[in-house]
Parts: C-alpha cells; structure tokens; sequence
C-alpha cells in the first residue's frame, strides 16, 4: 500500500494550516525544534516514511484519528494475514 498523498494534501489544506510549511511551523521534530518543512512534504509525498512521532502530531493537529494518519500513510492498519489471533 503506498501513501496516499491527496488526502494529505486535502486535509492540510482544509484544516487552520493552509499548507504543508504552515503545518509543519506547529509540529516538533525529534531533537525538540521545528520540523523542518522539507521533511514533512517528504514524508506526505511518500519519498520517507512518516514516523510515529509525526503521524501523532499529524492527527492531532489535522483533527482526524492517528489510526487514519497511519491507514493513508501506507502502513496496513489491523488485522494481519497469517498472524494469529
């Protein structure tokens, strides 16, 4: 499953952001500054993964549940084949 970067580009843009540089000036990164915007417009456009830190961050400042941040970036979300219940 890949990315599914319209919906990204649909939820920021509706949500107070506007835009991915918006966004990212109210996310964190990992060693506590700003995210760097260049590395989130990577991350929704699929070219790296979004780490868990950031699908968190995603869903809350999207106001969507973090399970659908992690279902649209690609990651299968639930139940697995071949693993036991």
């Amino acid at each position: 499953m890949s990315i599914n970067t319209k919906w990204f580009e649909k939820q920021i843009e509706a949500s107070a952001y506007k835009s991915v540089r918006g966004l990212a000036r109210h996310m964190t990164s990992r060693s506590g500054g700003v995210m760097d915007h260049t590395s989130l417009h990577r991350a929704i456009n699929g070219l790296r993964q979004i780490q868990i830190g950031e699908a968190r961050q995603l869903a809350d400042l999207l106001g969507v549940p973090m399970s659908l941040v992690i279902q649209k970036s690609g990651v299968p979300f639930g139940k697995r084949d071949n693993v036991p219940e």
